[in-house]
């Protein structure tokens, strides 16, 4: 039932209303409509893209792997080195203690190279801020509690980011797939026109921030320098209060690796995750599964604000999540636009993937022989 305003003539009554229906009519189809310009400003959304001009944030669910090549330096190896790779989960805040997330915490405290002069070992920190957290009863019973996630895990995983540094002449606009791609997933080709030795910046590096005393340090996590895999980057300093691991004479080499960032993403209705290569775009995902992507769901953590800040469109309450619709339909929740904007909009961690067509093509058709 509509109730009449008591200061409205009827005929004004149904001016307004009509006025009111032309509005929301305009902003349903016209204030969300995306258009490939609008890409960039879609991407800066997904805010860990962009946490400065050379490095990724790392978020939970992610997977790090970290690659390496135990080459040491010429004439010093004793037997052919072996590719190693190492996977890593990231866990979401108050998630259970796991002897992996352990692990990689120590691989992290006597990887780490401090950049500046610090005053204690991170290994011994935690060591000495597990102790006390086992003094107050955070370990009865042989176990651990969610103290010492919450207290120690949680604070240092979440400064992790990779942090790269590809010489690109022309690196694409910003906030772009190219500009990414380039930044996070393609090794530069300008490193091969240089000797082995000369090759000396790193560009998959991980990287950490720690306060032993009160004042944060960063730290570069060894074996994660990608300089294609190529060269050395000379020898490192290690600082005697930083680690007991390392000789304090003629310096500690850098290790050949990277690590890579895969971003978890759902398909459909399906109830696992799968993942991507931090620097996916939609159309990219679009080809590896071989069925046409209508939308994206995705969190209001990312979403994409305008020029004075406000929010391009709004979440659903119930999960936190709005929608990117991508087959040109004219739609008044979440933003819309043509299929053109899938070659331009990167996935985002969690991102769901709303289907359309039935599969069109296979997306895992073996190529028979290399002469096609």
């Amino acid at each position: 039932m509509i109730h009449r305003l008591p200061f409205l003539s009827q005929s004004s009554f149904k001016l307004v209303s009509s006025l009111a229906l032309m509005s929301s009519l305009f902003l349903s189809s016209c204030a969300n409509r995306l258009t490939v310009a609008d890409a960039p400003t879609v991407n800066r959304g997904v805010d860990y893209l962009w946490t400065s001009g050379d490095e990724i944030g790392v978020r939970p669910g992610m997977k790090l792997v970290v690659h390496a090549l135990p080459l040491r330096g010429e004439h010093a190896n004793d037997s052919p080195p072996a590719l190693t790779a190492y996977t890593w989960t990231v866990p979401a805040p108050r998630d259970r203690l796991d002897r992996k997330n352990v692990l990689f915490a120590n691989f992290l405290a006597v990887s780490g190279m401090p950049t500046d002069e610090v005053s204690g070992s991170v290994e011994k920190d935690i060591q000495r801020r597990s102790e006390l957290l086992c003094a107050q009863g955070g370990c009865k019973g042989g176990s651990v509690d969610s103290r010492y996630v919450d207290d120690i895990l949680t604070p240092l995983f979440s400064t992790l980011r990779v942090r790269y540094f590809n010489q690109w002449s022309q690196p694409g606009p910003a906030n772009s797939v190219t500009a990414l791609r380039r930044k996070a997933c393609e090794p530069s080709a300008r490193f091969l026109e240089k000797d082995w030795s000369a090759n000396t910046t790193p560009t998959g590096t991980l990287v950490y921030t720690y306060a032993v005393n009160a004042t944060p340090v960063e730290y570069e996590v060894l074996g994660a320098g990608d300089w294609f895999l190529r060269g050395g980057r000379g020898t490192l300093t290690p600082d005697p209060k930083a680690s007991d691991w390392y000789l304090t004479r003629g310096g500690v080499g850098y290790a050949r690796g990277f690590t890579e960032i895969q971003i978890p993403v759902r398909v459909g209705p399906s109830p696992t995750s799968v993942y991507f290569p931090i620097c996916t775009s939609v159309a990219d995902a679009e080809k590896a599964i071989g069925q046409s992507v209508a939308g994206v769901r995705r969190s209001a953590a990312f979403m994409p604000r305008g020029v004075n800040g406000q929010a391009l469109a709004h979440a659903n309450p119930s999960d936190g999540y709005f929608t990117i619709w991508l087959d040109d339909r004219a739609s008044a929740e979440g933003l819309s636009g043509p299929s053109d904007l899938k070659s331009e909009l990167m996935l985002g961690t969690g991102d769901v993937l709303i289907m359309g067509n039935g599969r069109s093509s296979p997306s895992d058709v073996p190529t028979p022989s290399w002469q096609l």
